[in-house]
């Protein structure tokens, strides 16, 4: 309410303006880029200029330059060989070139022996254009090889999602922990490079990476096997649950073709007592359960259902035994005496078999109902006592005389009106009914 005091200042509330605002992503949460690493190796080049030198000259820079080259391929070479676990198809197509860089440095130790000529020069240089080749089809393989590590976390990540048991979902998530640091050692190498001012990769870092890369590559291979036995289980896990139930219905369905052979009707088996268990009782039991054993194969993944034996066959048999124990307890003590539906005991027994929660509610229930029953006796040693217990009416004890508090002449007067009461006429019977009766005696 706006107030008249001009010392007052009154604070008029701004009306609301509503936008839509974008949901603030925590920093935590922003999925920075990747830093893909391709640099070019580092190969040695001719000091010298091959054209204004001499021949001795020119053929000791190419003999150098041959050298040094041929030594990061065999490098390189037996790096890229040594990575099993990565399957690169340059160990299939030049498996040979160990051996041919052998044959080679040997054929470069005899030409430096030699008499230098330009013969020498000439062969020189085809033995360049050689380790030309060699070093495109690696410089071609390296940055391919960092593309596929800086790629491979966020791939195994989606194959970590579908594998569904836990056991091999956590051996999954172990080694996608490994290819994560392994990625990181890659990116700090390239970092470390990098403050030294090296544009290149040099050919050591590069065999380093290839290390790393085939670290990755196994743990990779491992995710893939899981992920290939999660896949197996599951699917053996399917087949034996659907040859289990489908074994349980055609064992079903003999029963019930064998009873309509032998002209066995409902009403003579329903009642048939095995160990005071209707036969009924039982059946029902069993259906429930299998009825249980659907509902959980359709709403359940199968991942979560373990071992088929638990569903198959334990939960029939549980189901069968638990239906037949709450039966017992229930109409034996619980509704002795009330009148019952006949379809009653079916219903409990076939819920029993079906649910779980169903079942140990009303066990719960029944051991609240014996325990009271137990403590409401009167002496404690009932409680432990392993026989059983059997409840004996009481005694049929005398009354025990009462003294009266009135005087003895309103006692007598009573009385008298009380003979006076019976020997009244029939017409008066219904004055001496309201009499009131008497409450005291008098004492011998």
């Amino acid at each position: 309410m706006p107030s008249n005091n001009p010392n007052k200042i009154q604070q008029v509330q701004p009306p609301f303006i509503y936008q839509q605002v974008a949901p603030t992503v925590p920093l935590s949460q922003e999925t920075t880029p990747k830093v893909i690493l391709k640099k070019a190796l580092n190969w040695s080049k001719p000091s010298i200029n091959m054209r204004a030198a001499d021949v001795e000259t020119c053929a000791k820079g190419f003999i150098q330059n041959i050298r040094e080259n041929l030594a990061n391929l065999r490098h390189l070479h037996k790096a890229l060989m040594s990575a099993n676990s990565a399957a690169l198809p340059y160990q299939e197509e030049y498996a040979y070139k160990t051996e041919e860089y052998n044959t080679l440095l040997h054929d470069i130790n005899e030409l430096e022996r030699g008499e230098i000529t330009q013969d020498t020069i000439v062969e020189l240089k085809i033995v360049v254009d050689q380790l030309t080749f060699d070093r495109v089809r690696i410089d071609s393989i390296f940055p391919e090889i960092i593309d596929k590590a800086m790629q491979m976390e966020e791939q195994m990540a989606e194959v970590l999602s579908t594998i569904q048991f836990d056991d091999f979902h956590a051996k999954a998530a172990i080694k996608l922990s490994q290819i994560k640091a392994s990625e990181q050692k890659m990116i700090l190498e390239d970092q470390q490079s990098a403050e030294e001012g090296d544009t290149k990769s040099t050919i050591s870092s590069a065999v380093y990476m290839i290390g790393i890369f085939n670290e990755m590559k196994a743990s990779e291979n491992h995710i893939i096997a899981l992920k290939a036995q999660n896949d197996q289980r599951g699917q053996k896990t399917k087949t034996s649950f659907l040859v289990g139930m489908a074994s349980i219905l055609l064992a079903f369905i003999l029963l019930l073709v064998s009873f309509y052979y032998f002209d066995i009707s409902w009403k003579d088996i329903k009642d048939y007592p095995i160990l005071g268990i209707p036969m009924g009782v039982c059946i029902w039991s069993f259906i429930g359960s299998f009825a249980a054993m659907l509902t959980q194969f359709n709403k359940e993944p199968i991942h979560k259902f373990g071992d088929p034996l638990k569903w198959v066959i334990i939960r029939p048999v549980l189901g069968v035994v638990m239906g037949a124990a709450i039966y017992l307890a229930l109409f034996s003590l619980v509704l002795t005496g009330k009148s019952q539906n006949p379809l009653l005991p079916l219903l409990v027994a076939f819920f029993v078999g079906y649910s779980d929660t169903f079942t140990f509610n009303i066990m719960a229930s029944i051991q609240n109902i014996i325990s009271s029953l137990f403590n409401s006796a009167d002496h404690s040693d009932i409680k432990n006592n392993p026989q059983p217990v059997y409840m004996v009416a009481p005694a049929v004890q005398t009354a025990t005389p009462v003294m009266t508090t009135q005087p003895m002449a309103t006692v007598v007067a009573a009385q008298t009106a009380a003979n006076l009461a019976t020997a009244l006429p029939d017409e008066y019977e219904e004055f001496g009914d309201n009499i009131a009766p008497l409450h005291t005696s008098v004492t011998q």
